[in-house]
């Protein structure tokens, strides 16, 4: 009898680890050659949970069955959507060229209550504002006092989920402020005690960055000391707000809070959390004098190389950009003036795209001579990751031996050094 229940119970143990949830998107068929990504948010990043191809009219993915907001997307299609996952049944359908719509209960209900909150901050303000404009005998004024009551009544319907209640509860008192202003103590006490609710949400980065800004005049470093010693440093969920400080302090350019961080986390002893480990690698592997991680080519748009290593030169400029950055084209007619004479001192240019639509890129990089690739990912890109990219354009110039000489600002700049 005890042998029976010890099974039993070894396999209820089972099923709880590796219940899954399905989710069903209906996919239109303009988009059944597409690829279509599922990421879940997890700490101050995201992990990819699934992948598939549209060439069916309904796509089936087996998601993890622990609660959380997920994001479904199709950077080719240009569709993008987050969703909430609570381990029941999932469906949605992608209605458009720009939307896809979540039918199940869960999402509807999760759907409606974002869409209040937007217009609670970006509508209902306005609405306000023109109101005095208005005499209380005009048409106009009646209907917009209805839309001001309804935008207001919608913001107080109860929430039946659980995660969503503890979601929008964070989300309507530390992002949006509907009690008054938040104390730095406050921020404190949620980052040490919130659940799954702040951990697998996407909430975290941004309410880091209005942590760093709350309360006293403490400078940035200070806040960050104070914040890691009260979650503790070697726990998850502190080694994940330092992966979130980290991508802060370098996105901003405050390097030498990046650099102290970056140092307290090559001292901890304990296990490293991938969101950690990968800004440590991110680090170790970008910085001058150490040597650039090859790069495989997915679409190499000129020549027959397959990765960055089997290109010959002397030397190399790397470059990561888009089509669609206003900054880096205005860099590309000085780069194709002087890539003739760069050539002819066997220096490369390689771009590296983080383009989501082919047909973007191939309009510009077909008038350009040297190698473009681009896995068409965008920001979620494994060369942003690898790479530590926080904006483009971003330049390394490797010497002939794929070292790191240099991490010029700008085109002009590398030129200057490779005077």
């Amino acid at each position: 009898m005890k042998n029976i229940l010890s099974y039993a119970a070894i396999c209820l143990v089972s099923c709880v680890s590796f219940a899954q949830v399905k989710l069903n998107v209906r996919v239109p068929q303009e988009y059944q050659e597409n690829d279509f990504y599922i990421f879940r948010k997890v700490g101050t990043g995201e992990e990819l949970v699934g992948k598939a191809n549209g060439k069916s009219s309904i796509l089936q993915f087996s998601l993890p069955s622990k609660p959380g907001i997920y994001v479904l997307s199709s950077p080719t299609s240009k569709v993008e959507q987050h969703f909430l996952n609570v381990g029941l049944p999932i469906d949605a359908q992608v209605i458009d060229k720009s939307k896809i719509v979540f039918t199940d209960s869960a999402n509807l209900e999760f759907s409606r209550q974002m869409a209040a909150k937007v217009k609670l901050v970006r509508v209902l303000p306005l609405l306000e504002e023109i109101k005095p404009v208005y005499q209380q005998t005009d048409s106009f004024y009646e209907a917009l006092i209805k839309e001001i009551s309804t935008i207001k009544s919608q913001n107080s319907e109860p929430i039946t989920n659980e995660f969503s209640q503890k979601f929008f509860s964070i989300y309507d008192k530390f992002l949006l402020g509907r009690e008054g202003s938040v104390t730095s103590t406050e921020y404190l006490n949620l980052f040490k005690s919130a659940g799954a609710e702040l951990e697998y949400s996407g909430l975290m980065q941004p309410l880091l960055l209005e942590y760093l800004k709350s309360g006293n005049e403490e400078s940035t470093g200070d806040k960050a000391d104070v914040l890691l010693k009260s979650v503790g440093i070697t726990s998850g969920r502190g080694q994940n707000i330092l992966s979130g400080l980290l991508e802060i302090f370098s996105s901003n350019h405050l390097d030498s809070l990046y650099v102290k961080y970056l140092k307290e986390a090559g001292s901890l002893t304990c296990e490293i959390t991938p969101s950690l480990k990968e800004k440590m690698n991110q680090y170790a592997a970008t910085e001058i004098g150490a040597q650039f991680p090859d790069y495989n080519f997915v679409n190499n748009k000129k020549g027959k190389e397959k990765s960055i290593y089997a290109i010959p030169a002397n030397k190399k400029i790397v470059f990561f950009w888009s089509s669609q950055c206003s900054h880096c084209k205005k860099q590309l007619p000085d780069m194709v003036k002087a890539y003739n004479g760069l050539k002819q001192k066997d220096i490369e240019i390689i771009g590296i795209s983080l383009d989501t639509n082919p047909k973007d890129l191939d309009e510009v990089a077909s008038t350009l001579p040297w190698r473009n690739d681009s896995e068409y990912l965008g920001w979620r890109s494994e060369s942003v990751k690898k790479y530590g990219i926080t904006g483009t354009p971003s330049f390394f110039i490797l010497d002939k031996n794929n070292k790191i000489i240099s991490k010029p600002d700008s085109f002009s700049q590398a030129l200057e050094f490779l005077k």
